[in-house]
Parts: C-alpha cells; structure tokens; sequence
C-alpha cells in the first residue's frame, strides 16, 4: 500500500460569487477544480489521509465566515461531481481557519498534524496557485524549523487567474527571496493577528 497523504489547501479570499468579481471567483472555480481533481484522484487510490483548508476570517465585509468554510463547501460539491461520496469525504476534511496570510496557512495546517489535534499523515502535500510555488518552498524551511525536522512535505500548484496587484510571478519569487534573506519576516508575518504557541 502506498503511503498516506495529508493535502493543505492554501485558500485565497472567501468563495461567494456576491462579493468578489467574476474574474477573481472564475479563478478560484479553476483553481479548485484542479484540487478537486487531485484529491479525487488520492482518494480512488486509498492514500489520501485527510484535506486541510486553510483560510481564517479575512474579509472585512462577512467578518463571521472563513474562507476555509465557504471553500471547503465548494470543494465537497465538486467531489460529488466527480463521483466521490460526499460523507465519505466530508469526514477527511478539517478547516484551519486562524489564518491571514501564507505563512499562517502553513503554519496552522502543519501544527494541526505535527501537534496531534488531529489524526492524519506526517506526509504532507501543500497546495497553492502557481505564482506561489517558490514563496511556498521557502516558507515551508522555516515551518519546518517550529515544527519538526522530520517534517515531510511537497508543494503542489495548480493555475488560477487573479487580478489582485499580488498575483504575479515577480512579485511572489521577490517575496520568496525577501524571506529567506530576512527570516524574521516570516516570524513577524506568523503573528499577526495572533497570538502563536
């Protein structure tokens, strides 16, 4: 049998078609749909361990609902779609919903399994868009510091149109660059809003 796999799924903004533009939510549909399709794919296989959404209480207009909610409801529906059995499913999905940026979302995912709150896989697939990717990698050093050298992970990335000034390749590898060459950045960016242990 092949080994386990934990997916943490990097949300970007709530998923409702009311307040977001019809590009940024065309965007997160194909962005999801492609992590629909992977989890489907690890699920048929029987190593998919569990799904971690990460995404807390950012939007400013709807203070009392997570991006991690509202995209872990559309994830499930397109499972369904894809003939996944929606309870079956359902009970392999967590929402990590403390976090405001990226370093939080892999952070808060990551102690969930490292820390025992919940039963899933040291083996870890981070998901998160293609400009990303670098600044993922580069995040995930440091995770792995706070967490365990035995950390075990990749980094997944699948396409997502955006308009937001922030979604560019440049700007994402000269964040990368900025955290490795400054690590404090990253410690600054994990408390935000929070109190971190």
């Amino acid at each position: 049998m092949s080994k386990k796999i934990t997916v943490a799924i990097c949300c970007y903004g709530l998923y409702d078609w009311r307040i977001r533009s019809g590009l940024e939510m065309e965007g997160l549909e194909e962005y999801l749909r492609h992590c629909a399709h992977y989890v489907a794919s690890l699920f048929r296989q029987g190593t998919l361990s569990g799904v971690i959404l990460c995404g807390g209480f950012t939007n400013k207009t709807k203070p009392e609902v997570s991006e991690a909610k509202t995209n872990a409801k559309r994830l499930i529906e397109m499972l369904a779609d894809l003939s996944v059995d929606a309870g079956a499913i359902g009970r392999l999905i967590w929402e990590e919903d403390k976090s405001f940026n990226t370093p939080q979302n892999l952070y808060f995912a990551g102690r969930l399994v490292y820390r025992g709150d919940i039963e899933l896989s040291r083996n870890m697939v981070f998901i998160c868009d293609r400009y990303r990717h670098v600044k993922v990698l580069a995040l995930l050093r440091y995770v792995r510091l706070m967490l365990s050298k035995e950390f075990r992970f990749s980094v997944k990335s699948f396409p997502r149109k955006d308009i937001h000034p922030n979604s560019s390749w440049v700007k994402q590898f000269a964040a990368a660059m900025l955290y490795l060459v400054r690590p404090q950045r990253f410690y600054d960016d994990l408390k935000q809003g929070q109190e971190v242990g």
